[in-house]
């Protein structure tokens, strides 16, 4: 079983998808996720949207305000994954958060 909130892109019955257990229910079912544990996704996570920055000019009008939905469409993740991503990227001085989005630093 893939919960909704862990899915990101288009999931349909019978595609083959690699997975990790999150938890085995009492019926015997799996609850699965298509994500890596947070400390290892956010690597991944942080240099997608320095991707994005990049093919961007250095700006996207996304910050830790933004709408959850907008987030999960613009980026393919949930806005708690999006927050540690930038989070990550701020504190090692690659982006700055201002109150209209992000940027990457000079």
């Amino acid at each position: 079983m893939l919960p909704k909130n862990e899915v990101f892109t288009s999931v349909k019955i019978g595609d083959t998808v690699k997975a990790r257990v999150l938890n085995v229910r009492e019926d015997g079912k799996l609850t699965l996720s298509l994500r890596e544990k947070a400390h290892v996704q956010m690597d991944a996570d942080a240099d997608m949207i320095v991707t994005k920055l990049t093919a961007a000019d250095g700006y996207l009008p996304y910050n830790d305000g933004s709408d959850p939905e907008k987030i999960k469409l613009e980026f393919k993740m949930s806005k708690n994954a999006f927050k540690r991503a930038i989070g990550k990227l701020y504190k090692a001085g690659t982006i700055l958060i201002t109150d209209d989005g992000i940027k990457l630093s000079k």
